[in-house]
């Protein structure tokens, strides 16, 4: 439901706003979103296999698809609106003039900076040039690679042959409740 909002931009964005003494538990709960997106998915799936298979001519799993849809869809949108930008480029429609400087005030109290870097090709060779670039789609990779909703954990129990479809999808949804778990743990330790 909510893993189609996951970009790495989007922490840029949204951590523009935080002090360096929040950004480890607000990174947090923003991040809860695509792991509650993945057990919410893995229960609706449980539940339209269970429920909806044969609905309309429809198998359970693509009444998956027409759900997710029916949720995700006005979610964009509204966020579409809601994006609350940069403190250096902020959604005027949003945000009125005195939250901007009450935002701006608490980060340079901070000891951040407001500043804003222009697209242009110069800085698209630069980010490709950068180590850093590689080393971030290497570490995506993995992650994504290994994450609660293509875990090894998945293809094991599928492969005892012991649990129907709906049960399968059920257990596929204690890995990101055990995640958001972890997660708000170590980032509010890490805010510590």
């Amino acid at each position: 439901l909510f893993e189609a909002s996951y970009f790495p931009g989007v922490h840029f964005v949204l951590g523009s706003w935080y002090r360096s003494d929040e950004i480890g538990r607000r990174g947090g709960i923003f991040y809860i979103g695509l792991t509650l997106g993945t057990l919410t998915a893995s229960l609706l799936q449980a539940a339209s296999t269970t429920y909806l298979d044969g609905v309309h001519g429809l198998a359970g799993w693509r009444w998956l698809f027409i759900i997710n849809a029916i949720i995700t869809l006005p979610l964009a949108l509204l966020g579409y609106f809601i994006w609350p930008g940069t403190p250096a480029k902020p959604n005027r429609l949003l945000l009125n003039e005195s939250q901007l400087e009450l935002a701006r005030s608490r980060l340079s109290q901070g000891g951040t900076a407001i500043s804003s870097i222009p697209f242009s090709c110069s800085l698209l060779k630069r980010i490709f040039k950068s180590k850093r670039f590689y080393l971030l789609v290497i570490w995506d990779t993995f992650f994504f690679n290994s994450s609660s909703n293509t875990a090894a954990f998945l293809l094991w129990i599928k492969s005892l042959g012991r649990y129907d479809t709906a049960t399968l999808n059920n257990l596929a949804a204690i890995s990101p409740a055990l995640g958001i778990f972890f997660v708000m743990f170590i980032n509010f330790s890490a805010d510590l």
